[in-house]
């Protein structure tokens, strides 16, 4: 079995084109995912993060919440950050299974408010999620509408990470 080195990231060259997982050792909009490649290994802290959204799309649904937490490579935590989300368009989705409300979101800020909190807990981070793809498109979409562009950023997915380790 192959182990990956904590804390170390290969960066990512080959175009994902996939439309659901992320694929190790490709890169996309905002994210380039690890693979277990030695050469160019990059020593990093992590930014592991978690959304809520208001549908399964980001065509047709809006990031509603978003929690960050930034851990160092022995595994502390250094810092957090969580906020609710205002989808701007008055769509919550399916209350039933997020428990987020019209009413929990109304006051809350818009993304393009609290984007740079994210880049900077994003920043000299390996960004770790689980489906991690399902995240990033929703990411993309919101950095999109702020009008914001930069590098890909080293990325880890845990869902092929537990394939891998539990022979899923």
């Amino acid at each position: 079995m192959k182990v990956l080195q904590a804390g170390h990231l290969r960066l990512a060259t080959s175009t994902n084109t996939g439309p659901f997982f992320a694929a190790p050792g490709t890169v996309s909009s905002i994210f380039g995912y690890g693979s277990y490649e030695s050469e160019n290994l990059i020593p990093n802290k992590f930014a592991i993060v978690d959304l809520e959204t208001s549908g399964l799309s980001p065509n047709n649904g809006r990031v509603l919440e978003i929690a960050i937490a930034t851990m160092d490579l022995n595994g502390n935590v250094t810092n957090h950050f969580s906020t609710l989300i205002n989808p701007e368009d008055g769509n919550v989705g399916r209350t039933d299974i997020h428990g987020i409300s019209w009413l929990d979101v109304s006051d809350a800020p818009i993304f393009a408010d609290i984007s740079g909190n994210i880049l900077t807990l994003f920043k000299d981070s390996i960004v770790v999620a689980h489906n991690a793809k399902f995240e990033e498109k929703f990411l993309a979409m919101e950095f999109k509408k702020a009008k914001l562009d930069f590098q890909p950023i080293p990325a880890l997915d845990t869902l092929w990470l537990s394939q891998i380790l539990l022979e899923l």
